[in-house]
């Protein structure tokens, strides 16, 4: 699959193409940690009750992003 958000050296481009890792990341993040230790609900294949909080580790990518936007 391929990301049609702009080409490469274009700095736009590049902050789209963050943030959709971002997206990506964030929304994983969630999901797993909402299912950590439920072993009953991973079997059961139901999905985990809202709200779906990020991780530190999101939290951290984020903020790099944010910093590469800022700085350039």
């Amino acid at each position: 699959m391929r990301c049609s958000v702009g080409p490469v050296d274009d700095p736009t481009a590049r902050s789209a193409r963050a943030r959709l890792s971002l997206l990506g990341l964030s929304i994983g993040a969630a999901f797993g940690h909402s299912m950590m230790w439920c072993a009953e609900r991973i079997a059961s294949r139901r999905e985990p009750p809202a709200p779906w909080t990020w991780s530190d580790d999101t939290e951290m990518a984020v903020s790099i992003v944010a910093t590469l936007e800022r700085h350039g």
